[in-house]
């Protein structure tokens, strides 16, 4: 018996949604699979990406001394405001292009297609079908001559009253010559390059509110 038959009986509609792996504290031990539905409705712990997407050049590039505490060298880096219809922070400002991974979905994947469906941003995807599953790409994959997707930069883990995941952080330089953005209506409805030191500021902003709030 295959995992959507045990929903079944509970609710059809639900058994034909895709699945989410449900995950221990560190992310690395699947404790089941269940209907991304009930995942959310019982705030179950999974996994999950995030993913910073720079212009040009790699926000990376700061680690190998290239910038220094110069923010105005920092490349810009890619802002969208989500839709009031997001289940989660609706109509707020994100610098992250983030998803759920499905099950079995492992990060680098799930990041490379968050990317391909919310921004339209194919580089990692592309990438991924050609060197690691060994397929055919898709379009732009010849002008796109290494992965530019980071490995796992770091895991952090969200736990509000509405949403528990394990997330796995990732760098994306879009090159601006090779592939441009096109927003996915129903979760952007808005997103520009912006300064980096400007991200940077709103990103104190967002830690002061949090911290008067106790």
């Amino acid at each position: 018996m295959g995992i959507r038959q045990l929903f079944q009986p509970l609710n059809s509609q639900y058994a034909n949604m895709e699945l989410v792996d449900m995950v221990n504290d560190q992310g690395d031990i699947i404790l089941g699979s269940l209907p991304r539905p009930y995942v959310h409705t019982w705030n179950i712990l999974h996994r999950g990406v995030g993913v910073i997407v720079s212009r040009d050049v790699s926000i990376l590039d700061n680690d190998e001394g290239g910038y220094g505490n110069n923010n105005n060298n920092k490349p810009n880096v890619y802002v969208h405001q989500r839709t009031d219809t997001k289940r989660i922070f609706p109509s707020l400002f994100d610098m992250f292009v983030g998803g759920v991974s499905c099950r079995g979905e492992c990060a680098e994947l799930t990041a490379a297609r968050e990317l391909a469906e919310e921004l339209g941003l194919r580089g990692a995807l592309n990438y991924y079908q050609k060197e690691v599953v060994g397929g055919e790409s898709n379009e732009n994959s010849s002008s796109i001559k290494q992965n530019p997707l980071s490995s796992e930069l770091f895991q952090c883990t969200i736990g509000t009253a509405y949403n528990r995941c394990v997330v796995s952080v990732f760098a994306y330089q879009c090159l601006t010559d090779v592939e441009s953005i096109h927003w996915q209506k129903e979760e952007v409805q808005w997103g520009e390059f912006v300064p980096y030191d400007g991200v940077e500021v709103a990103a104190a902003l967002s830690v002061d509110r949090l911290k008067a709030s106790g």
